[in-house]
């Protein structure tokens, strides 16, 4: 598959006029730079990087002069076929099918990204890449099973605890749906769930979802990047923040940590679910949306994407004043790994 989405966004590059640096690119009436600038630049490394392209000093040049967009688009479909009897590749095809046949007028502002992955304010083309797949299913469960350790380490140390849990960026509630099952049996000991989002429609969609079977949730637009004072967060209130592939999409990602720390208490857990290699997947698909290119603290990120590394996540978190970081996705995966080598 990323063989022909690499080829894919050759050939829709080249259709475009857009193998050209960057100075050139942003005088083109078509292509809107101010918006798209550093996405293109990535594009260009990555087709580079993959020996499709060959910088010679002015221009990029097509290696692959026989790419056709036409013939492309019929190998994909013939492809497809096979791919989306695979539930682990369903939405992952959907979504990025969607986002590269829109994508010339994406680049063109004719069309907004937002309304192709989100069409008609529907999360239908979303939500199932957070969940419902094996790698989405295996990092969810990951999250909840660290949770739940700790509402029992709470509760052993004192059974009539009153736990707060703040979630940052909830979405679609990818991360909430399970995690809200397995709390079940703790739910007498879970003072609130904060369900948080900048955007009222996610809010809305909680709300419908979750609110009758779960009287403890409460929603709440939360911009992680701003103080938390003004947007009526309490602050050193909750035992537990939760934020699911959400702040690295964010200018700042110390001042990003700062913010989810105020609302700790002291000894509170900061609980996090994110990417730490970027891939072309997300960058033909959220990679077109403005907030993935917000990011400000470049030196931090992976090249080319909001990305940080598991090292950098570490020494950044570090630095912030947060202690005793574990890796809880590697060690069950190693666990695993020398579970099958007894075998």
């Amino acid at each position: 598959m990323e063989k022909i989405l690499s080829q894919l966004l050759l050939a829709n590059l080249q259709s475009l006029g857009l193998l050209k640096v960057p100075e050139e690119v942003e005088k083109s009436v078509l292509f809107d730079a101010n918006r798209y600038g550093r996405w293109l630049e990535e594009s260009l490394r990555v087709l580079e990087s993959q020996e499709y392209l060959e910088y010679d000093g002015h221009n990029y040049i097509n290696k692959l002069s026989w790419v056709d967009l036409a013939s492309l688009w019929q190998q994909w479909d013939q492809e497809k076929i096979l791919w989306l009897q695979d539930d682990n590749q369903k939405a992952l095809v959907n979504l990025v099918e969607a986002c590269l046949r829109a994508l010339p007028d994406i680049l063109t502002g004719k069309q907004k990204a937002t309304d192709v992955i989100f069409p008609d304010a529907s999360l239908a083309l979303v939500e199932n890449i957070y969940q419902g797949n094996a790698a989405a299913d295996f990092y969810n469960q990951v999250l909840h099973n660290s949770v739940v350790a700790y509402i029992k380490t709470r509760l052993a140390q004192d059974s009539g605890a009153q736990i707060r849990i703040l979630e940052i960026g909830a979405g679609t509630g990818g991360t909430t749906a399970g995690l809200l099952e397995q709390m079940r049996p703790f739910q007498a000991s879970i003072a609130e769930y904060c369900y948080t989002d900048l955007s009222q429609a996610f809010l809305r969609h909680a709300k419908e979802k979750y609110g009758e079977e779960y009287p403890y949730l409460v929603t709440k637009v939360f911009d992680v990047e701003k103080p938390i004072k003004e947007q009526g967060i309490s602050a050193n209130y909750y035992d537990l923040v939760i934020a699911a592939n959400v702040l690295h999409a964010t200018k700042n990602i110390r001042h990003t940590l700062r913010n989810a720390k105020a609302t700790l208490r002291k000894h509170g857990l900061l609980v996090l679910n994110e990417m730490s290699t970027k891939n072309l997947f997300c960058h033909l698909t959220f990679g077109l949306l403005e907030g993935w290119w917000l990011y400000e603290d470049e030196a931090l990120r992976i090249t080319g994407s909001p990305v940080l590394s598991s090292a950098s996540w570490t020494d950044v978190l570090t630095e912030e004043g947060f202690n005793s970081i574990t890796f809880p996705a590697l060690l069950v995966t190693k666990s695993a790994q020398i579970g099958r080598a007894h075998v």
